[in-house]
């Protein structure tokens, strides 16, 4: 088969940053897999003592490139490393090796990026911000671009409810130029002391820092043949080559499994709010495609504004949190992790006070009362760290399931519409077929694969744990509900 993407990406040299990251990954492998790319330029930084070259055999070994193995045995042939930091100033490329990218290069993919919500300023600056601006510069220099795909996050408006696919650079408190310049001339110290002052209304440096980054390829990207793809929060994978795929914890999915382990049961929102997840290889699909119409409609004599793309679910298909948690326990309860400390439940409470009460019962008090007896008996107390672990990922998630989001998606909506029939197969990202009820399945059974490293040999064990912790967890509840119900009884006597 040789659809209109494929046919695109036929010979192509390709660019990738971020190729070592979650959705990197899953777009290194459908591009190879699924085209006849040339080359592909892959930007790797050293990390933990490794050249970039052992990294890469890290990145193979993964389970996600068997399937790749098997039909295209050679493909690493096609992969040339790039050694660079998206922490450095101009990425940190080489001489030699930027000037290389610029006489070969013809489709870029900009996907690297910090994802934690609460990195330091300086460093979300210099990753998302700088990164971003200094690779715009690079592409300037490459005669024979024909796409450019910046991936952000359907999140750059979460200071309002509704994110149309617009840019919002009137949300920010200072232009992607003057940030730039204000790290450029200043310490790390002075420039994250202003982060109260400078992320404004956004919830985290994060989102902060990817608007700013839409800023300036607004400003400087106006004259490639550039778009933006906005998905939702990335999740593990839907379809192939590996249903229920996910190499690391973030966001939703960390949510899930801690509660899944038992370790968090109290979360700040309102569970009846929708959650704006996607699966990893829709993002992927939707990445190529987005590349493919970029270079066919792009015309260099009358460049046009940037595309954007959200990527969330159809509004006819949404998942509220409340449904995602209980879709996922009723899988999880099949197939427990045998490392589970206490029984599975997750409350989500809309009201601040409710929750710091609740979150003190269930996380704070258990966690110093057991790490007590541990210490007495000479054991690694560990409960009380964990616990303040689990308050910063609440915190962290607070934003977005105490608010409603909605997104406009127009624009994603046609592009699925001017793909053909061939490439709406190949290049799935259709949100309004798929069955959460599988995907959770698989996602549950990918966390115990995958992240937890459990064998399917110790499920029975792990059922024997849940229904022991079951009991003691009723149990322990109905003491509780007795304890304050006397509470209140005494006090109203009292009164």
């Amino acid at each position: 088969m040789d659809s209109n993407i494929q046919h695109f990406f036929r010979d192509k040299v390709v660019f990738i940053t971020g190729g070592t990251g979650f959705l990197g990954k899953v777009l290194l492998e459908k591009l190879i897999r699924t085209t006849a790319v040339k080359t592909i330029y892959m930007l790797v930084r050293p990390k933990a003592g490794k050249e970039v070259a052992e990294r890469l055999d890290d990145i193979f070994n993964d389970q996600l490139f068997e399937k790749l193995y098997q039909t295209k045995p050679l493909f690493r042939d096609s992969i040339k490393l790039i050694a660079g930091d998206c922490m450095e100033p101009n990425l940190g490329i080489c001489t030699d090796d930027r000037q290389e990218l610029t006489q070969n290069v013809e489709v870029i993919i900009h996907s690297a990026a910090t994802v934690r919500f609460n990195e330091a300023l300086s460093i979300a600056t210099k990753i998302n911000v700088r990164a971003t601006h200094d690779l715009l510069n690079l592409a300037k220099e490459m005669k024979a671009l024909k796409s450019f795909v910046h991936i952000s996050t359907a999140f750059v408006n979460c200071t309002a409810i509704h994110c149309d696919e617009r840019f919002y650079s009137d949300k920010l408190t200072i232009d992607g130029e003057k940030l730039l310049n204000l790290l450029n001339g200043s310490e790390k110290e002075p420039l994250d002391a202003m982060t109260k002052q400078l992320v404004g209304q956004f919830p985290n440096t994060y989102t902060f820092s990817k608007c700013i980054a839409e800023d300036i390829v607004r400003k400087q990207g106006n004259t490639l043949p550039l778009c933006i793809c906005r998905p939702g929060g990335v999740v593990s994978m839907a379809e192939e080559p590996l249903p229920g795929w996910v190499s690391h914890l973030q966001g939703a999915v960390s949510a899930v499994f801690w509660a899944g382990n038992g370790m968090l049961r109290v979360l700040h929102g309102n569970g009846h709010n929708h959650a704006g997840l996607v699966p990893v290889d829709y993002c992927t699909n939707a990445i190529l495609a987005a590349a493919w119409y970029t270079a066919s409609t792009y015309d260099s004599k009358s460049p046009k504004d940037v595309m954007i793309y959200n990527l969330v679910p159809d509004e006819t298909n949404r998942v509220k949190w409340i449904s995602y948690w209980e879709m996922m326990y009723k899988h999880i309860s099949h197939s427990p992790f045998s490392k589970m400390m206490w029984q599975p439940f997750l409350f989500f409470v809309p009201n601040k006070c409710w929750y710091e009460l609740l979150t003190f019962i269930f996380h704070t008090l258990p966690a110093y009362t057991l790490d007590g007896f541990s210490r007495l008996m000479g054991k690694e107390a560990k409960l009380v760290k964990i616990s303040k672990k689990m308050y910063t990922l609440a915190s962290v998630l607070r934003h977005f399931i105490v608010n409603e989001f909605i997104f406009g998606t127009t624009n994603t909506k046609i592009l699925w519409q001017k793909m053909s029939i061939d490439d709406q197969k190949l290049y799935n990202f259709d949100m309004i077929p798929l069955d959460w009820d599988t995907f959770f399945s698989n996602l549950a059974a990918g966390l115990r694969k995958y992240i937890a490293k459990e064998d399917l040999k110790t499920i029975p064990q792990a059922r024997a744990k849940w229904n022991r912790f079951y009991i003691f967890n009723v149990a322990l509840n109905g003491f509780l509900v007795v304890g304050l119900l006397w509470i209140i009884c005494k006090t109203a006597l009292f009164i």
